[in-house]
């Protein structure tokens, strides 16, 4: 009789630890089903807010989901990356990258970690762009310069640089300065815009110099020294034969000293190639003289 009772006991322990064992399980299976299914939520709102861009509200988002105990955490990690991108937080979202790179090494996060990186130096450099042009339009060009130079250093290659640095020195007037930047950009660049830009340096450098052997010109003729005069004159022209100012003043020279003809040729000689109201009076002021 002990026997019997002793083994219907048993049975039902044994029964009671199958329910019990039963339950727990049922209990773990539901745990897991709802944490899934949290999980599942979090990382689609995660999701929508990052399309949407949302990107602080996504950030957060990515952020509890990473926290809990389910989910594809590199496909998380990305996406909690690409949020800080959103907010240009670059530094933040490589150290999220760089977190997850040290604990697995996939070349997903390693091409994501190139990608971010590249990114973040764009957005540098235009941002720098931007200061820059912000100074250039305020007139402030030397620290305008100062900010092309920077964002000259993250991309050596763009021509947008050296474009505006070149612009820049226009604008102040220092041509020489504005040629040697132009030539630096041409020999890492294949740019047009650049070689269209030398030459309309390299012309106003004539002008200058140009205005510059006039103007040593009048000085010679102010200490009467008239050869010296003349051969600037002529220099003048070599320089920019379509110019009438010093066939001009050359001939006016040559009419002060009673050389007629001479003033003649030389302004008919201009006249055969070039229109000018000023070179035809001054032929006609010899002509009557």
């Amino acid at each position: 009789m002990i026997k019997e009772l002793f083994s219907r006991n048993k049975k039902r322990w044994i029964i009671a630890l199958a329910v019990l064992v039963f339950l727990i399980a049922g209990l773990i299976t539901y745990n897991t089903y709802v944490a899934r299914k949290k999980y599942e939520e979090q990382a689609v709102m995660a999701q929508e807010y990052l399309e949407a861009g949302s990107y602080e509200e996504a950030i957060e988002a990515y952020r509890k989901a990473m926290s809990m105990k389910y989910g594809n955490k590199e496909a998380l990690a990305i996406g909690l990356a690409e949020s800080y991108a959103g907010i240009h937080d670059y530094d933040k979202a490589l150290e999220v990258l760089r977190s997850r790179y040290e604990e697995r090494k996939t070349t997903t996060v390693k091409e994501k970690i190139e990608e971010i990186t590249a990114r973040k130096a764009d957005y540098n450099f235009y941002q720098l762009i931007s200061y820059g042009d912000t100074f250039f339009s305020n007139g402030e060009y030397d620290k305008a310069i100062k900010e092309y130079e920077k964002a000259k250093l993250i991309k050596s290659k763009e021509e947008i640089t050296y474009i505006k640095i070149a612009d820049s020195y226009i604008a102040m007037e220092k041509y020489d300065l504005a040629k040697e930047e132009i030539q630096e950009g041409m020999a890492l660049t294949e740019s047009d815009k650049l070689e269209v830009k030398l030459g309309f340096v390299e012309g106003k450098l004539k002008e200058k110099k140009y205005e510059e052997i006039l103007n040593q010109a009048s000085e010679y003729i102010y200490q009467e020294n008239y050869e010296e005069a003349l051969n600037n004159y002529a220099e003048a022209i070599r320089l920019m034969p379509q110019v009438d100012t010093a066939y001009n003043q050359m001939a006016e020279l040559y009419l002060t000293l009673n050389e007629y003809d001479t003033a003649r040729a030389i302004l008919r000689n201009y006249l055969r190639s070039y229109k000018s109201q000023t070179a035809q009076e001054i032929l006609d002021k010899a002509n009557e003289l």
